[in-house]
């Protein structure tokens, strides 16, 4: 695990269609978080140190769960893939918005371009995008704390192999240690 903080990236040149008329084309920039479950996870991790986490059921019909809003926009001259956790209290902010895909210099917002982007099955952005819409995603929080104050905290976000179909109940086992878990045990000096 990388320090916190630091996620990987990745850039590659695409030919992508440049002109609404589709007449165009021209070498564009796509950079995109090689992790995103780990970039979501430190999203994560950061609204539970900052005290700022709020129930789903708070602010919609979901009981126990992270609810996280996708969003893709084009502005003047980038189409950019964001996304940010709205379980975090007042967390509707530019602050709190983490972009995890971007295709920079002017280019036209269509099926074509995003095909080759973040619809592209070599790039780790389409199927997380996708675990998500499927509810396929989980999060594990491991939390440290002396009396109420929360002194460390690490988040892993991963989905479950095989997967099972779609509409079926998640059973998810735990089981309880015998004795708490330390901080050395949970945390290693790496962290």
């Amino acid at each position: 695990m990388e320090k916190h903080g630091i996620v990987p990236s990745a850039v590659v040149e695409v030919c992508c269609i440049r002109t609404k008329k589709g007449n165009g084309k021209g070498l564009c920039t796509f950079y995109f978080c090689s992790r995103p479950t780990q970039l979501l996870g430190n999203m994560l991790r950061r609204m539970f140190l900052d005290n700022r986490f709020q129930n789903s059921f708070d602010f919609s019909l979901l009981s126990n769960m992270l609810v996280v809003v996708v969003g893709f926009d084009k502005s003047d001259s980038d189409f950019v893939g964001t996304w940010r956790p709205c379980n975090r209290h007042e967390g509707n902010s530019a602050i709190y918005v983490q972009t995890f895909a971007c295709l920079e210099v002017p280019v036209c917002e269509n099926c074509e371009n995003e095909k080759i982007t973040i619809a592209n099955k070599e790039y780790p952005v389409q199927q997380t995008i996708q675990a998500l819409v499927d509810d396929h995603l989980h999060a594990l929080v491991v939390k440290v704390c002396d009396g109420s104050t929360l002194v460390k905290c690490e988040c892993y976000v991963f989905s479950t192999t095989p997967l099972p179909p779609a509409g079926t109940n998640r059973q998810l086992l735990e089981t309880a240690l015998p004795t708490d878990v330390t901080d050395s045990m949970a945390f290693t000096s790496q962290n």
